[in-house]
């Protein structure tokens, strides 16, 4: 399972199937030890769908407090281009494989390498 530490970015590439266009996005995990603690990854969608899909770059932050534990999918919330209500565009599939955890701090510690004098 990937894991993260508070303050350090998340960053995913996933696909949303649509037959129209989306403005944005917005990605929802949820602790599952703690369902009140959230993690909610937006993204603006900037191209038309092709083919039916759309590739979407999810880019976020890990805030700093957030509670440590496991955390899956609970929700993939999209919004029409048309400024219509957002729709939910969650499936089973995608469910099972976005999950993640959130640590203190990494268990490999840094490790220093390389040496070379006189660098040019």
């Amino acid at each position: 399972m990937r894991e993260y530490v508070q303050g350090q970015r998340i960053r995913v590439r996933t696909n949303l199937e649509t037959e129209f266009p989306i403005r944005r996005v917005e990605y929802t995990l949820v602790h599952q030890d703690a369902p009140g603690e959230r993690i909610t990854v937006p993204a603006d969608v900037t191209s038309p769908p092709d083919g039916g899909k759309v590739e979407v770059i999810l880019n976020g932050e890990v805030p700093q407090g957030q509670a440590p534990g496991e955390y899956r999918l609970e929700s993939v919330r999209a919004y029409p281009a048309d400024a219509g209500e957002p729709m939910e565009a969650i499936t089973e599939e995608i469910r099972n494989e976005a999950e993640f955890r959130i640590v203190l701090r990494a268990d490999k510690p840094p490790r220093a390498s390389g040496w070379e004098y006189d660098p040019e």
